[in-house]
């Protein structure tokens, strides 16, 4: 059994049958920030080129969602010529320490032997990151390597979130992929879906109004730059990414850069909302 930093042999010993592990299925391929990303020395270099060159224009929610689809592009041409597959590198220098070691006719500390092992701990780190951003674990901050222990919690998280079946309406079990998508879709069109109501005035007349004019005049205004950050920075930085691939820990890490389209994407997208609903409401209260 090969050692990473030192240069001695461990020994290694199995008692009874060997566990056989299933090889990953192929999945399709698709954009995920890596927060290991940053320990390069180009990283912000790239990140800062490729948002500056999309951020002339409009700021609102459409021209912000294309610069991040740019941005994601450049970073993941960006990382296949950097890092490439971390862990296909750590097992190509494994084995080529192993050779070194083995071939080894003389006790002299060859440089290549230390350059290998220097590579290999900056590796097992990022491989350490990577495995530590998929199990959405925040509570454990340091120590030892805990690689296996975020993969066990990012397959025990797969698992968990993986639907086998929903229950139709006779009692049957639906498994097909497709038609689970449409129960889900119909299901939360009829949850949300309203009646109209032709006598809603009647019905807001016996509300008693609980708030005054400084009070929702305070509620009603637009919503700060420290207040969109406030609630950014509230969110855990590794949670589950949105659509666009990128977690909470891309925007927090890189909010000085980012936070003027943001904000302005923010209120513009709220602001259209608010128009929105005072026109469906409109319609609701008219009975249409």
């Amino acid at each position: 059994m090969i050692t990473y930093s030192s240069d001695h042999y461990a020994v290694l010993v199995s008692i009874g049958n060997g566990f056989k592990y299933n090889e990953a299925k192929p999945f399709s391929q698709t954009f995920r920030y890596e927060a290991m990303w940053a320990r390069a020395a180009d990283y912000m270099e790239v990140v800062e080129k490729s948002w500056k060159e999309g951020s002339e224009g409009p700021r609102n929610i459409q021209s912000v969602w294309s610069n991040l689809k740019k941005m994601a592009g450049s970073l993941q041409k960006w990382s296949m010529s950097t890092f490439g597959s971390v862990r296909k590198e750590i097992k190509k220098l494994e084995r080529r320490l192993a050779i070194l070691r083995s071939s080894c006719t003389t006790m002299v500390y060859s440089e290549e032997e230390r350059s290998i092992e220097r590579k290999l701990c900056e590796l097992f780190e990022c491989e350490e990151i990577m495995a530590r951003q998929r199990s959405r674990v925040d509570w454990l901050q340091e120590g030892d390597r805990n690689t296996s222990f975020f993969h066990a919690r990012a397959s025990a998280r797969k698992n968990t979130n993986r639907i086998s079946y929903l229950l139709k309406d006779d009692g049957t079990k639906c498994e097909d992929k497709e038609q689970i998508k449409c129960m889900t879709r119909d299901f939360y069109m009829n949850f949300y879906s309203s009646e109209p109501c032709p006598q809603m005035n009647v019905i807001l007349e016996t509300i008693p109004c609980k708030l005054n004019q400084i009070t929702n005049e305070e509620l009603c205004k637009s919503y700060s730059d420290e207040e969109i950050h406030d609630a950014l920075f509230q969110m855990g930085p590794t949670k589950s990414p949105g659509p666009d691939g990128f977690p909470v820990l891309f925007y927090q890490r890189h909010w000085d850069l980012l936070k003027d389209e943001i904000c302005h994407a923010v209120r513009s997208f709220l602001q259209d909302m608010m128009k929105a609903y005072d026109r469906v409401e409109w319609r609701y209260l008219q009975g249409l």
